[in-house]
Order: structure tokens, then C-alpha cells, then sequence
């Protein structure tokens, strides 16, 4: 019995991802028009961001970011965090938690949510999963807390009906998923646009 117990608040624990702190440390990540990242992060699968407020697409192609869109931007930073530990109420290369990378990713933007993934839900304006675009969020309640909302991802793509995400998982840190994936089709709430 007592391993089972600790068994289930193993899992919760590596399952759950809402925080009450309000953290976000502006040396990490500077506030301004230009998109900034830690040195450390200046490349990406497919992107690299300079200090000359360019990004380079697939190494080919060469975009200013001023001709970039804010949702562009804000994926563009959210994915710059790709590969980062989970960490609770993490907002720093050190670790991030779900709703510290959309909460870092739209501060970069001047655009200030709730730190806590159930009230960033409250915020924006629904729209049906069939309709969301680039920027957009989704919020989840999993199974280890179905009372509130307790998961949030970004969304950096849609392919061929294929809506894909960013977020941050317990197990595997920030990471990208597809809506199509079992787990994440099951414990969809809504998703929300503020653009």
C-alpha cells in the first residue's frame, strides 16, 4: 500500500503543471521590439536568432523581424526554450514550467498573462480547435487534477490539419507535441486566441 501511495504522488507530481508563483527575471530574457535570447540558445533546429533582430529560416533564408508577425515572434521565442528542464514556476534556462513558457514567450511581447495556466483560460477569446492558428494557446485537464485547468501549450504550427504545440512536460521538459497524440486529444479543454 505505501508503495502504491508513493507511486501516485510520483505520478501527479510529474504530471501536474500549474504554479502560483509570479516569477519572471527581466536578466533572462530582455523586454523590448527586438527578439533577444540567451547566448547560450542562439540556435535552434530551424532558426537562429541575432542580435541584429534577424532570423534565419533553415539557414536559406533571411527574414528581418520587423516583418514578422507578433504570434510569429512569440512562437519564435517559445521555441527558442525547446529542450529546457521542467522545472515548477520555472521561467530561465535553468528550467520552465507550462505556463512559464507562455507566460516568458508573450512578456517578450510586451503582452502580459496570468502566470497560472487555469487563469491565463480566462484570457483571450475561445476558438474551436478546427480554428486555431500560430500564437494560439490550449488549455488541458489531465487526470491527475480534473477539478481546474492544469496544462497549457502554445501553438507553433498547423500542417495538414495537424496543430502542434509547445509546452513543458515533467518528464521530458519543453518539448513539441502533436493534438493527434492520444493523451493530449483526451484531456483538450478549449483553446483561446488573442490575436
Amino acid at each position: 500500500m505505501k508503495n502504491i501511495f508513493f507511486l501516485l504522488i510520483l505520478v501527479v507530481s510529474l504530471f501536474s503543471c500549474s504554479s502560483n508563483r509570479q516569477v519572471y527575471n527581466q536578466t533572462d530574457r530582455e523586454i523590448n521590439n527586438s527578439i533577444i535570447i540567451p547566448d547560450n540558445q542562439q540556435e535552434n533546429k530551424n532558426y537562429t536568432i541575432t542580435s541584429q533582430e534577424t532570423i534565419i529560416l533553415d539557414e536559406e533564408k533571411t527574414i528581418d523581424s520587423s516583418e514578422l508577425s507578433v504570434a510569429d515572434k512569440i512562437v519564435a521565442m517559445a521555441l527558442s526554450f525547446e529542450g529546457y528542464p521542467y522545472r515548477f514556476g520555472g521561467t530561465t534556462e535553468r528550467g520552465m514550467d507550462c505556463s512559464g513558457v507562455i507566460y516568458t514567450a508573450y512578456v517578450s511581447e510586451k503582452i502580459l498573462l496570468p502566470r497560472v495556466s487555469r487563469e491565463m483560460a480566462a484570457k483571450g477569446q475561445e476558438v474551436s480547435l478546427e480554428h486555431v492558428k500560430k500564437g494560439d494557446l490550449l488549455f488541458f485537464k489531465t487526470p491527475w487534477n480534473k477539478h481546474h485547468i492544469n496544462h497549457v501549450g502554445l501553438v507553433v504550427d498547423v500542417k495538414d490539419n495537424e496543430v502542434f504545440f509547445i509546452h513543458s512536460t515533467t518528464s521530458k521538459g519543453v518539448i513539441i507535441s502533436k493534438m493527434s497524440e492520444d493523451f493530449w486529444k483526451k484531456t483538450f479543454l478549449k483553446a483561446t486566441t488573442l490575436f
